[in-house]
Formats: C-alpha cells, structure tokens, sequence
C-alpha cells in the first residue's frame, strides 16, 4: 500500500484516513468488517484488492477459518475487487466462486522506476564466476531449499557464488544458509537492494504459489534474467523467458513436493550456457511493471467505482477536509473533489499557504534518499524559477526586471562608438535595442528575432526613428547591410552550431567588434550537482550550453575571434570581441 500511497500523492489524488466519511473505501485482502459495513449502510462503495488465498495443501486443518473473513467480504460486500494476478484471480474463483466480469480486474504489482532500473553498461556479461542473487524473507523451505540443492549440484561445473538478501525469520531453515559459496547480506533498503541486483548476473526464485511476487519484479526490472518454478503467478510476470521456468504440475495449487530441485538445477545450467541470450531478453523487458502504469489502473479502478457511487457530495467534501489533516490511508475520495481541496488551498494567505507547502515538501524530501531527496527538491526549484521568470516579466510590466537590476544594457552602451551601425541579433522584445538607440549619439540599430510577436511588440513599445526592426532567423535571414558592432546578448547559448555561426557574422560583416553576454556554467554550486544527479542544471531548455569560462575561450578561438575586454557578472560572462590578427 505504501507505494499506491505514494504515488497518489504524487498526482495529487485526495483520499483520507476517516473512512467513516469516505465515498469509498479500499484495502488489501481484508478489513474491519464494522467499518465496511457502515460504509455499505450510507450507499457506500468497498473495493477490495486480493493478492492470494489460504488453500488445503498447505493449510488443510485451517484455511475455512483463516479464509473466512476475506471471503465474507469477496462475497457480501466487495463492489468491486482487484486481483493482483490473473494467477490470484484464478485461485480466488476456484475457492470463493467467480465474480461478474464488470465487478473485477487485475492489476500487476509495479516498482519505482527510478530505483530499479537496469546496470547502464547494460552487456558486461558474465565475469570469472556466475553471480546468483535471491532476495525476499525467508521464512519457509519452499524459498531457500530447492536453491541451494539445485546449486550443490553446479559443484564442479563453473564458478559461481549465491548472495542472499533479506531475513531468515524462520529458524529452522537456517542450516540451508551454511554453504561455502553463499554471502547473507541481510536486510537491505530499496535502494541498496537495486544496486546489489545490478551488481548480479542471474535472480534465482523458489516459491511455493506465489500471486505476484515483488522480489521477480525488481529483478525483471533491474535487467536479470530469472530462473525458478512454473508455480503461482511467475509465467505471467516471465512470459519473455518463461523456459527459464521449471516445470511443476499442472494444478492451481501446488505442493511443496511437486518442487524438483533436479529440474531447476537444469534450467540454471541451461541460462548459464545461454546467457548472452536471456540477458538481451531480460534487458528488452526491464520496463516492464512501473508503478506509474500500476498507479494509473487504480485510479481507474477508483473512478469507475465512483461515478456508480449514490452516497451524496457533501459526504465528499468532509472526506476531503480530513484528507487535508492526514496524507496515510487507504479510503478513496472522488476525483472531483480535487477541485475542493485547490479551492481551500488558493483561498489561504500566500504566507499561510507557502508555509503549509513548505511542509509537505519538507515531509516528502525526508521520506527519500539523499539523491532522491535532491532530485526532487531541485526539481521544483527549476519549475519556480520559470514561474518567478514570468512574475518578474508581469511585475516590470510586460519587460523582465533583470534588464534594469543587473545593468548589462550599460556594458553594450559604453562599448559602442557613437555613429556605429550596430546589428542586434536576436533583439527580443526591443529593450536592449531601444536603450543603444537613446543613448549612443548617432547610432542606427538593425534588430533581428526569429520571434513574429516579440518583433510586434518592438514596433508597439520599442520603435525609434533610428531602429529598424525585422522578423528573421539568425542563422538564415541576416540583412545584407555593413555594421560595425554586433550584439549577441544571450543569443550564442541557444545556437548549436556556434563556431559556424560566428564565423558566417566575421566574415559577412567584418565588424569592428562583436558584443556578447551569455550564461555560465560556473554561477553556482547548484549547478555541476544537478548536472551529476541528471537535473535539467540549464537555466532554459533550449541552451545548447551554459559556458565554463575556457570553453568560452576555446569557443572564439575556433571562431577565428579574441577576447580584448570581458567581464564576469551575475553569472554572465560579458565580453568585448575582436577577429584574430592574422
């Protein structure tokens, strides 16, 4: 649950711990049958979501009584249920009988994309000696013994270790663990048990009847090739490679018995030999099973429950009210109410609401690792500087503040000689080329932009006798005039091929300088971070490059070009440009 929890917060999804007030209410397997109960009394709606069933075989003197509340629900009160499998849906149906078939779906277990990925040098292949892992809890022999005899039979046959991740809360399985070629790692986080399962060759994986197992979906996902029994849900998740699989019975439910170890121990010889193989195979189905995908088919699950809900809205709105206190539960509030809880958020003070924002990113920051922790905080840091991008825009009415707080017209206008013939390329909305016009004597402007509105803009609010506006690309459309300066205020930054292109302007126009602004790489210790943890560190998606100052350099002197007189300033390098002399 706590991944759907997550990743409903994640969308912004309401849903409330107080299921006395929800519209609807969802949970695993079973639940507080007083509770369900009131729900049903108000016109409520319950969704339950089955994973597995106890059956006779493994639990002959006890499965009617350990079955009995879950099946009372499945059968009386469930509107609506989710099987984790079409393997869970198949044992539920052979034990509680069948479901209408608009009363049900499934939905397969997914994992977090961002943490169980594949090793980037995805074909390494395998080295000196084979590297098996398994993962889980290892409470019953069905999950440790068939693995271990299956590998004392690869004796002699290949190098190989097994690594072992998670606890054996079962005492009397553990002799299974002494063996000279296992390492126990014990209990791992997410985090570490996707780095080990990258670090491994092949996941090995023995359980009795298993409806969705999370352990096979994190090795799916980190790229191994899987290995175990035909049982329970496990051709459905290893449908690519399902021959990995060995044979079991051809029952719903199997018994510990039907478990040959001989058999797995062929399968892994046969991967071994094959590995290449069933690795390119694992490798082309590691995105398979997101969480994203998973979360997405709940929501739709809840929906569609809902819009069949007859409970009334103002049930809703005091669902939603409690969501606000508490972000943990597994009751379900009706889409519609979103619009509700962003009504009571905007309605807040700015202070009250940035304070109440702050927290939640606070919460969540805490809840992840440091890597994700930053990722996700430098994230909304990029999105607010573009929101605050546009809000200074609206506050300098309709011009960014910057033109006049950080003073880089003055640079532009003490480097110009008057009566020079200036072209401004890429001139924006007009400010720059309006300021050089006013107070450079005997100037003429020449001004450039691939933007039509932004030109419309220049002739409404930025137009003099002395400027010449024009709608063009740079990089094709440049006038066939004489200048003597040309102005590139962060323009370069946003041109791919710029050595070429600052060639084309020397030759053209043979200028006696070239004035440029752009960014720099090096403005804050924020950048090369981001840049390391895989954050957009550029200040606008469409830079090509924000310069280290030696590139800068290298750059113009590829371009035939010299630096003469530079500055650097609010993170901007400012520079006086000159040809080489030849």
């Amino acid at each position: 649950m706590g991944n759907l929890q997550r990743y409903l917060d994640s969308v912004h999804y309401p849903y409330s711990t107080k299921a006395d007030k929800a519209q609807a209410i969802f949970f695993p397997i079973s639940h507080d049958m007083e509770a369900i109960k009131r729900i049903k009394e108000r016109g409520g709606k319950v969704i339950q979501r089955l994973d597995g069933v106890y059956y006779p075989l493994k639990h002959p003197d006890k499965y009617r009584e350990m079955n009995k509340a879950l099946k009372q629900i499945y059968q009386d009160y469930a509107d609506f249920v989710v099987f984790q499998s079409s393997y869970s849906r198949q044992q539920c149906f052979a034990m509680f009988g069948e479901k209408a078939e608009d009363k049900h779906t499934m939905v397969l277990n997914g994992v977090d994309k961002t943490i169980f990925y594949p090793e980037k040098e995805k074909h390494k292949g395998i080295g000196k000696r084979v590297k098996f892992v398994t993962t889980g809890n290892f409470r019953n022999i069905d999950m440790i013994e068939p693995v271990v005899k299956a590998l004392d039979k690869m004796r002699g046959r290949f190098k190989f270790e097994l690594n072992i991740v998670g606890p054996i809360v079962n005492p009397t399985i553990e002799w299974f663990f002494h063996r000279e070629y296992i390492n126990l790692l014990g209990n791992k986080n997410l985090y570490e048990i996707a780095e080990i399962l990258r670090n491994n060759n092949i996941f090995l994986y023995s359980h009795l009847n298993p409806p969705c197992p999370n352990s096979v979906i994190e090795a799916i996902s980190c790229g191994l090739p899987v290995v175990g029994f035909d049982s329970g849900a496990m051709t459905e998740l290893c449908f690519f490679s399902k021959e990995l699989l060995a044979h079991v019975s051809d029952g719903i439910f199997h018994a510990y018995e039907d478990f040959d170890y001989k058999k797995l121990a062929e399968k892994i010889h046969f991967v071994v030999e094959q590995y290449e193989r069933y690795q390119n195979e694992a490798l082309a189905h590691a995105h398979l099973y997101s969480f994203d995908k998973c979360g997405k088919q709940y929501i739709e699950v809840f929906e569609k429950v809902m819009t069949k809900s007859t409970v009334r809205r103002t049930s809703a709105v005091s669902a939603v009210k409690v969501s606000l206190k508490e972000h943990i539960s597994s009751s379900v509030v009706n889409p519609y109410t979103v619009a509700l809880f962003e009504k009571w958020l905007l309605q807040k003070q700015p202070e009250e609401l940035a304070d109440y924002l702050h927290g939640l990113i606070k919460k969540k920051s805490d809840m992840l690792s440091p890597f994700d922790s930053l990722k996700f905080l430098f994230d909304i840091e990029n999105r607010n500087y573009q929101l605050e991008g546009h809000a200074s825009v609206r506050y300098g009415n309709g011009v960014h503040t910057k033109h006049w707080h950080i003073k880089y017209h003055d640079f532009f206008i003490e480097n110009i000689p008057p009566r020079s013939r200036v072209l401004d390329v890429g001139c924006g909305i007009g400010a720059l080329a309006y300021d050089i016009a006013m107070k450079v004597p005997d100037v003429f402007v020449y001004g450039v932009d691939v933007a039509e509105n932004n030109i419309k803009v220049c002739k409404e609010r930025f137009q003099l006798k002395n400027i010449n506006y024009v709608h063009g690309d740079a990089l094709n459309d440049l006038p066939d005039e004489k200048f003597d300066v040309i102005v590139l205020s962060n323009v370069l930054e946003h041109i791919e091929k710029r050595v070429e292109f600052l060639r084309v302007l020397s030759e053209k126009y043979k200028p006696r300088k070239i004035l440029i602004r752009v960014p720099m790489f090096e403005r804050d210790w924020r950048v090369p971070l981001k840049k390391e943890l895989g954050v957009d560190y550029r200040l606008d998606s469409t830079h090509h490059i924000e310069y280290c100052q030696e590139e800068f350099f290298d750059e113009l002197k590829s371009a035939g070009l010299t630096v003469i007189h530079y500055t650097i300033k609010w993170g901007e390098i400012w520079a006086e440009i000159v040809n080489l002399p030849a």
